[in-house]
């Protein structure tokens, strides 16, 4: 497999908000996005349902269904292995650790912080150091944020009322549920507020000279019909594909 050559002199981001569907990024506010010249491809179609698929078809380009132990070992081809024969480093810094075990030895830096320090404002700091500190001033950076993931808390709204055995219960079918739709519409309001605060952390990196790529693994579903279902592992629906996509070039 041959690409053509790139000579790659800025930063490359590929910035992947866990879990935000299409129409849930369209009802925030996110300025900073809006006016950092981006081309707006929204809606895209995401790989996959849920994180670890989505994310190797991100590294592939293969479809979900041929992702398994052939994409990992022997001739497969995949992104940190095309950045480095163009001579760029690369970097993982990511709020999650699947699929990093199948990953992890590709990367110059993995970053896969302890509990408690995988928030956005922690990983952001952590790309900013290795800008600033790594030789190869020629890098790609893997960033995936999960504040934007269930129970959708970032450092702007905190601890959400988060009412996960119900939300089972809830999944199962079991009738009368207690989870209401104005629950789902209070979850659906959180995790806008952390889709905006994205849009504020981002900004040291969405002001520098950069090729950028913004999108997300998946959606989520919020207990409509069909399927009535709270989250993504589950049977899929249209709303789990359709993804935000933002790329700047």
């Amino acid at each position: 497999m041959t690409f053509r050559k790139v000579d790659y002199t800025s930063p490359i981001f590929l910035v992947v908000m866990d879990s935000v569907r299409h129409d849930q990024f369209q009802r925030a506010r996110t300025p900073n996005m809006d006016n950092g010249g981006f081309t707006n491809f929204s809606p895209a179609m995401s790989g996959a349902t849920w994180t670890i698929p989505s994310v190797t078809n991100m590294m592939t380009g293969r479809l979900p269904f041929h992702n398994g132990q052939e994409q990992i070992f022997g001739d497969r081809y995949w992104l940190p292995q095309y950045f480095h024969e163009m001579g760029v480093s690369t970097h993982y810094i990511a709020a999650v650790g699947i699929p990093t075990h199948i990953i992890k030895y590709e990367w110059d830096t993995f970053h896969f912080p302890d509990r408690g320090y995988r928030d956005a404002e922690h990983l952001i700091n952590k790309a900013l150091d290795v800008i600033d500190n790594f030789p190869n001033p020629k890098m790609f950076f893997y960033l995936h944020f999960e504040d934007t993931h269930s129970p959708f808390e970032c450092a702007d709204n905190g601890k959400t009322d988060w009412r996960i055995d119900k939300i089972i219960e809830y999944n199962s079918g079991l009738i009368p549920p207690e989870i209401t739709e104005e629950y789902f519409e209070y979850l659906k309001k959180r995790q806008i507020e952390c889709i905006e605060f994205m849009d504020k952390v981002l900004k040291p990196l969405i002001d520098m000279d950069s090729t950028m790529i913004i999108t997300s693994d998946h959606g989520e579903n919020f207990g409509e019909n069909p399927p009535r279902h709270f989250g993504h592992d589950v049977p899929p629906s249209q709303k789990l594909f359709e993804v935000p996509l933002l790329i700047r070039g």
